[in-house]
């Protein structure tokens, strides 16, 4: 496995039914949150954001999440490709299994078209070491 990541969230009431139960739309935003972390983490953010779109996305869900309850998202780089990556994610709370879900997304470049990873990228994603920045 490559990088990875765990955020704790807590369940807004916005993003609850009136009965205080979570919105399945929930999940791709917590998981977003965590790549985006995952990716600042990295030193990547400036190179793989706005250029990253989805390919494939899938969910199953086990249980509920209920309104202030804590949760945690944990993502991890499953697989780094010559133009893609794929995540895998587990959503817990309480120790519970709440959710899991497996992404696949694609580099592009300015025209939309997939490209290789640069390969500083790509070693990020696959060891989880963040790209050496430059002393000031």
């Amino acid at each position: 496995m490559g990088a990875a990541i765990t955020l704790e969230r807590t369940l807004d009431w916005i993003d609850t039914d009136a009965a205080g139960y979570w919105h399945h739309s929930v999940l791709w935003r917590f998981i977003e949150a965590a790549e985006a972390q995952l990716h600042r983490d990295l030193g990547i953010i400036d190179v793989t954001f706005g250029f990253t779109p989805r390919r494939h996305v899938e969910a199953e869900f086990f249980a509920p999440l209920h309104f202030d309850r804590p949760a945690e998202i944990s993502l991890t780089v499953a697989r780094v490709g010559r133009t893609s990556a794929t995540y895998k994610a587990r959503l817990t709370s309480a120790e519970r299994l709440v959710a899991t879900a497996r992404l696949v997304v694609v580099f592009i470049d300015g025209d939309g078209r997939a490209c290789p990873w640069p390969d500083a990228v790509a070693r990020a994603l696959s060891d989880g070491e963040p790209l050496a920045t430059a002393e000031p």
